[in-house]
């Protein structure tokens, strides 16, 4: 009988050495790193621990004995150094980085040694002597210096087991398992009380190094995958801390978790649902409102009638070695880039306006200058009939060149952006803006029962420019009428020929032709300082200017 529970307990100390030793393998495939390293040095020092007691049940000389004691206390006592490392790596905490608490456990874990490397000076800790019960082996007894450091090593066991099960509480994935599991890491220490109490089968002290080697059994083999996933899905907790919106969505783009920052801006956010039906903006491909650079890009979402610009980051992650996940991060910067965009549209109109002026005014130079030598050429050659008409071009091209620099003189000042918008008829604007244009055979008129939301100054001098325009075109009708959000101005014009749409709203292109090329320009810096877009749209029997991004007000 003797004999039998001797290879039992030599067979299942073997097991365990070669289980802790396997379950390297299966170590090396987790993507934390800092989790790899305390597995590392648990499952080696558990292994270094099982086969030091091994040792002693094969009843060696007493020499041998006390050598393998000393390693497999050694190695026990680097097992709970390992356990809080990886308990403190595995749920997320910082303490296994502190510096304070890293030089705290080593001043300890060194001091505890020297206590047991120096056992043959003081005796107080262990002494080795044969015993033949229940079968013979090398029975190490335990005195008061032993108990001491056993109770420190069972508390910083407890404070790890702590973090492990507050982990699995925060947890959206059942953990029972991984629970039961963790917990068997101490379970053998019933079998030491028992050896302790006097069961005959059993020898007391012995059986730590079984529970870690069944935790790493355990999660080799029934928990591989819930061993990460359980940690991933814990940490997510922690995203209702962060004040930006993130989403975690995994590789096939579904959203797996997401804070309450990210509801409150995506409502219609929800576990599972793929990215598109959340918001369109959120898409891979940016959007159409996305400016898309590498892994961020900006976002243009409307939030009850304004418009907010928020960053999106993408940084990838790894839930367990078989699942990859992204954390898109959205954070409003709404501050920042509108006032980047303000900054470029006013670089692209200062651009436009030298363009206007490099163009404009060259073109009504030339004139001039022609004129002029033609008027010196008229003189000499005693022409004097000329002399009258050439002098009417001159003057013509000056008074031209007054209104060019007086008109970009007013777009600076008017094109600058507003906030100050005020509820408006467009009618009461446009008797306003007739009285400052020449006079015209053009008929306009504003067929509209609502207000909109403008700024007075800016709208009048945009009709004025849209009246100037319809005359330098020879439209017999200018017709203004308001929908929601958008304000329509359609002119009649017999025989208009084609033209560039682009080009009809930028400076120094000359659309429709040379006279009327500073209108179009004008119409849409004077709309975009109000925030407003404008397109063009030709038809059969003229064009019209769409002005779109207006609020309009029920009278």
């Amino acid at each position: 009988m003797s004999e039998l529970l001797q290879v039992a307990h030599v067979a299942v100390f073997a097991l365990v050495t070669g289980s802790c030793l396997a379950a390297l393998v299966w170590v090396r495939q987790l993507a934390s790193t800092e989790i790899r390293y305390g597995l590392y040095g648990l499952f080696v020092a558990s292994a270094l621990w099982a086969a030091g007691q091994l040792v002693l049940f094969l009843n060696p000389p007493l020499a041998l004995a006390r050598a393998s004691y000393y390693t497999a206390l050694i190695a026990g006592l680097t097992t709970v150094s390992a356990w809080l490392y990886f308990c403190s790596a595995y749920a997320g905490h910082e303490y296994h980085r502190t510096p304070r608490y890293r030089r705290g456990v080593l001043a300890v874990f060194l001091s505890v040694v020297a206590l047991k490397l120096t056992n043959p000076v003081h005796r107080q800790y262990f002494d080795i002597q044969r015993v033949e019960t229940p079968f013979p082996h090398a029975n190490p007894q335990l005195f008061e210096l032993h108990a001491a450091v056993e109770v420190l090593a069972y508390s910083a066991v407890a404070i790890g087991f702590y973090m492990l099960f507050e982990l699995f509480r925060n947890s959206d994935i059942p953990t029972r398992g991984l629970a039961a599991l963790a917990s068997l890491t101490v379970a053998p220490v019933l079998l030491n009380l028992l050896g302790e109490l006097g069961v005959s089968a059993l020898v007391a002290n012995s059986y730590e190094p079984i529970g870690v080697a069944m935790f790493a059994l355990g999660t080799l083999v029934l928990a591989d995958e819930q061993f990460e996933e359980v940690r991933w899905s814990a940490e997510t907790q922690l995203l209702d801390q962060i004040n930006e919106g993130v989403l975690i969505v995994d590789e096939s783009g579904l959203v797996r978790d997401f804070n309450e920052s990210a509801q409150e801006l995506f409502p219609a956010v929800r576990s599972g649902c793929p990215l598109n039906e959340i918001d369109s903006s959120l898409a891979t491909d940016g959007g159409a409102q996305a400016d898309t650079e590498g892994d961020s890009r900006i976002l243009a979402i409307n939030r009850d009638g304004e418009t907010l610009y928020y960053l999106l980051n993408r940084t990838p992650l790894a839930i367990g070695p078989d699942m990859a996940a992204s954390a898109l991060v959205v954070s409003n910067v709404t501050k920042v880039e509108t006032q980047r965009r303000e900054l470029k549209r006013q670089s692209e109109q200062l651009e436009g306006f030298s363009e206007a002026v490099a163009h404009e005014l060259r073109n009504t130079l030339t004139i001039a200058s022609s004129n002029v030598t033609l008027l010196s050429d008229a003189l000499a050659d005693g022409e004097g009939d000329d002399a009258e008409q050439m002098l009417d071009r001159i003057r013509g091209a000056n008074n031209r060149m007054i209104d060019i620099v007086d008109d970009l003189s007013t777009l600076a000042r008017l094109s600058q952006v507003t906030t100050e918008m005020e509820s408006v008829w467009l009618a009461h604007i446009l008797d306003d803006a007739r009285k400052t244009v020449a006079s015209t055979p053009l008929t306009a008129s504003v067929e509209t029962e609502r207000q909109i939301r403008a700024d007075r100054t800016r709208t009048r001098e945009l009709l004025q420019n849209a009246m100037e325009l319809g005359a330098e075109v020879e439209a017999e009708q200018l017709e203004i009428s308001v929908a929601d959000g958008s304000i329509t101005l359609t002119y009649t014009v017999t025989g208009m020929p084609a033209f560039d749409n682009d080009g009809f709203l930028k400076y120094g292109e000359a659309v429709p032709h040379a006279e009327a090329g500073m209108y179009g320009p004008n119409i849409r810096a004077l709309a975009r300082a109000q925030e407003w877009t404008v397109t063009v749209e030709q038809q059969d029997s003229g064009f019209s200017l769409v002005l779109s991004g207006i609020e309009s007000v029920e009278s």
